[in-house]
């Protein structure tokens, strides 16, 4: 039985991060029994993200936990909305259930005694005003539903099937029974990886070498121990998972997320690695359709996760984010590939075309400017955004694109998250924009 952490006094951000521990927990607590024979995460269907209805990916520690809390729900796809999306679309929640969390983290900004600085006078100070402000995220919380939640499927029956059809499973041919994944096998075949990974040779275990920024695994046959079909399915899922485990490590090399530490086995550093690679390899074997069980390496580790979760629930907040960021590297590396190939994107998507959670921007366009980066530029309503620079990942994802309806989708994505402060402030009642500006 898993302990619960209720307090009358917890804001709600503490309390969607005590959901998440209990989550985390049972889940765990379960993969202790010996009759458990399923992963971390239920294997989406066809492969894919948790997503919102307006096509955006959840970010941060939201897909796992979105997963991991609806699990035993059985729901058909991993596609949420909130209950002001639900109005839009005229769609009703059915009587009884009950919302998830979805934590985000706004800026809280505090001078050396301690007052708030709104944001507006922080655009105003010096390079070292600026450096003496004490950063405090606070934590918000937003409530979903999946769409199995609600009445979709009865009143926009065109919008649920478009959805459970991107879910569809995906046809996979079997190579002596085990099972196949074709997006890791070409990633191999291409070393599409940010380092090298060798699996064309026999070798006693799977490792990520930090020193030589490589990865070794086994080949996938000596993967296959099973005796029955099913037994020599899963143990091509062992194979990948595996690989996803150290590609999860290799992502925290000081040139990439600069995640690792040192520390021998058994150690709590090395145990709190050990975590953020199963779940993120959990979490990316679920988006591309197969389970991710538990290791023996990471299955000792149980006992020491669960109390220190039970100790401090925050804790997970400490390794959410780390998987979120790595699962991002691990996806995205996948995407860039697919979509090379003109093959669609695990994340990204579009089920409602014009409906989307915001009001629509306009006269988007991208643009490179006089160094070569590429910018978006955008009108919000009849006010213009100006001009801000891609990212990196975007800009490689846009690029790689090559059908105009998907080019269009992405970029409505892009003004989405580019352009959401400025929204905001659109947005604010006239009154208060009168007091800023004076």
């Amino acid at each position: 039985m898993s302990q619960k952490f209720t307090d009358t006094r917890q804001t709600a951000g503490d309390k969607a991060i005590a959901r998440f521990a209990e989550s985390m927990i049972k889940r765990m607590e379960e993969m202790k029994s010996e009759s458990w024979r399923k992963g971390w995460l239920p294997a989406v269907p066809g492969g894919g993200v948790a997503m919102n209805i307006s096509g955006r990916p959840y970010s941060g520690s939201n897909p796992f936990m979105l997963w991991l809390m609806s699990a035993e729900a059985n729901y058909k796809a991993p596609v949420f909305l909130t209950f002001n999306q639900a109005n839009k679309l005229d769609v009703r929640i059915k009587r009884g259930e009950t919302s998830y969390p979805v934590i985000y983290f706004q800026p809280l900004y505090k001078d050396k005694d301690g007052n708030k600085v709104e944001p507006e006078a922080i655009k105003e100070m010096s390079l070292e005003e600026k450096a003496a402000l004490r950063f405090i995220p606070i934590i918000k919380v937003s409530n979903v539903f999946n769409i199995d939640q609600t009445n979709l499927a009865e009143v926009k029956p065109d919008i649920y099937n478009k959805i459970i059809a991107r879910f569809t499973p995906k046809e996979y041919t079997l190579t002596d029974g085990m099972y196949v994944n074709i997006d890791l096998d070409r990633m191999i075949e291409r070393q599409k990886w940010v380092c090298p990974i060798k699996a064309d040779k026999t070798s006693d275990n799977a490792y990520y070498s930090p020193t030589n920024d490589y990865i070794v695994v086994p080949v996938k046959g000596q993967f296959n121990h099973g005796n029955s079909e099913n037994d020599i399915y899963i143990a091509g899922q062992e194979y990948y998972s595996t690989m996803l485990h150290e590609m999860a490590h290799s992502t925290g090399h000081p040139d990439r997320l600069n995640r690792l530490e040192n520390g021998h086995f058994g150690s709590p550093k090395y145990a709190r690695e050990e975590l953020i690679a199963e779940l993120t390899a959990a979490f990316v074997a679920s988006s591309l359709g197969f389970d991710k069980m538990i290791d023996a390496n990471s299955a000792c580790y149980l006992n020491s996760w669960i109390q220190t979760l039970k100790e401090e629930p925050k804790f997970i907040m400490s390794i959410l984010p780390a998987v979120g960021k790595a699962s991002d590297m691990i996806i995205s590396h996948i995407d860039k590939m697919k979509l090379e190939m003109g093959e669609k994107a695990v994340a990204a998507f579009d089920f409602l075309n014009d409906i989307a959670e915001d009001a629509p921007f306009k006269d988007i366009s991208i643009v490179r400017d006089n160094k070569g980066g590429m910018n978006v530029r955008a009108s919000y309503g009849d006010t213009y955004l100006g001009m801000k620079p891609l990212s990196d990942r975007d800009a490689k994802i846009y690029s790689a694109l090559k059908d105009a309806s998907e080019r269009e989708i992405f970029k409505k994505t892009i003004c989405a998250k580019t352009f959401k402060e400025d929204v905001k402030e659109i947005k604010k009642p006239a009154s208060r924009q009168q007091h800023i500006a004076f």
